[in-house]
């Protein structure tokens, strides 16, 4: 697989980011976790998964398509909780750093 910054490409590039968002990409993911909670984004996932599982639309009636789509939402759980792993962190290192800052 190729190195992220070598995929060039339409397919490869953001769609709805700003360049406020593209330059400060932890104020996107704050945000995400001010709107939703960890458990919202899965109950959210959840419901899109049983959806399309459960559909009569011709393109999941593939068992193939089952399993790539079963895959990716492995991996968006997998994002979202990634994400609110760093969201965490940055938000204990702003609290470190203030408290630090308080004591001088």
């Amino acid at each position: 697989m190729p190195y992220l910054h070598l995929r060039k490409g339409k397919d490869n590039q953001t769609l709805h980011l700003s360049p406020f968002q593209i330059g400060h990409p932890y104020a996107v993911i704050e945000e995400l976790f001010r709107d939703y909670s960890l458990g919202d984004l899965r109950r959210l996932m959840e419901d899109i998964r049983e959806t399309c599982m459960t559909t009569e639309q011709s393109s999941f009636h593939r068992a193939e398509r089952r399993a790539d789509y079963l895959l990716f939402h492995r991996r968006m759980e997998i994002l979202f909780e990634i994400v609110w792993i760093i969201a965490l962190q940055r938000e204990k290192a702003r609290c470190r750093h203030m408290r630090n800052h308080s004591n001088h």
